[in-house]
């Protein structure tokens, strides 16, 4: 379980999480360019955030790797005390071209 907040962002595996995350914790957002179906996290305004989970599987070139400071950055002054950072990804062996 989650003590607090739970943010979630990036590709589609951040939406298979949001299908469980409610087993986690009720406080659930979401925040970035995606479409999840959570309500939008807002920098300043929100909670103190106990968990970030970012999918990075979409993520194929190291000029990709961009959008983890763009997601993190801005969180970052907004974590709560001993909080979580999750980063989902693919194995490399799972690539045409690691």
């Amino acid at each position: 379980p989650v003590d607090g907040a739970l943010l979630l962002g990036g590709g589609a595996l951040a939406a298979k999480v949001l299908a469980f995350a409610h087993k986690l914790t009720e406080a659930i957002y979401s925040y970035g360019a995606g479409a999840l179906e959570a309500p939008a996290w807002i920098p300043g305004h929100g909670p103190k955030l106990k968990a970030l989970v970012f999918d990075a599987s979409d993520l194929q070139h190291t000029d990709q790797l961009k959008q983890l400071r763009e997601f993190f950055q801005p969180l970052l002054k907004n974590l709560d005390h001993s909080a979580h950072l999750v980063i989902l990804g693919r194995a490399p062996e799972s690539l045409s071209d690691p």
